[in-house]
């Protein structure tokens, strides 16, 4: 079923996106 592919590959872009920003939030915070 194409859609549950769809529902996958969003579901991993979505992962790597707020993990890129959990990363970015913690460098601001430890950044002097």
């Amino acid at each position: 079923d194409n859609l549950g592919v769809l529902l996958e590959e969003a579901a991993d872009a979505v992962e790597l996106i707020v993990a890129d920003g959990l990363v970015a939030a913690q460098q601001r915070v430890h950044a002097p």
